[in-house]
């Protein structure tokens, strides 16, 4: 449930290169939103 999405949701922010956590979470916040980005892909991966 709510704990798989929102681990996955951190470690998909970990594994992206960019400026801060703060920038690299919101920016995965904004592409599951928009149905991409790594949770998506984990989401499908991982029924």
């Amino acid at each position: 449930g709510r704990s798989f999405a929102i681990r996955w949701l951190l470690e998909a922010s970990q594994k992206r290169l960019g400026q801060n956590m703060a920038f690299k979470l919101s920016s995965e916040l904004v592409d599951a939103a928009k149905e991409g980005g790594g949770v998506i892909r984990k989401m499908q991966a991982d029924p």
